[in-house]
């Protein structure tokens, strides 16, 4: 997920919500990103979810003996990349997540 800080007139102009999520098509998602950056700043962060991600992050929060690894793809891309990142800073082995 990309998160940046809007306000309610930018929110109101774009018909969505506060605390709400917009599934969309890559195009449509950069020209969004690009419009919320010119309008509010560039207070951006990348947050990488999915359920099966979530609970991995969880488990590896957790602790204890037990190693926590993904298995899975992403994009060969930055945001890929940024996605195995994380998942390595939250203690999660990403070794088995293949860019695609």
């Amino acid at each position: 997920d990309v998160v940046i800080q809007v306000d309610d007139a930018f929110l109101t102009e774009k018909g969505l919500t506060r605390g709400g999520c917009l599934p969309c098509d890559l195009q449509d998602a950069e020209l969004l990103v690009d419009e919320a950056k010119k309008a509010c700043g560039t207070d951006i962060s990348l947050r990488p979810g999915g359920s099966a991600a979530n609970v991995a992050r969880m488990m590896a929060r957790l602790g204890g003996s037990v190693a926590v690894k993904f298995v899975g793809s992403c994009g060969d891309d930055d945001m890929g990349e940024a996605y195995r990142k994380s998942m390595e800073a939250e203690g999660v082995c990403a070794e088995g997540v293949v860019a695609t």
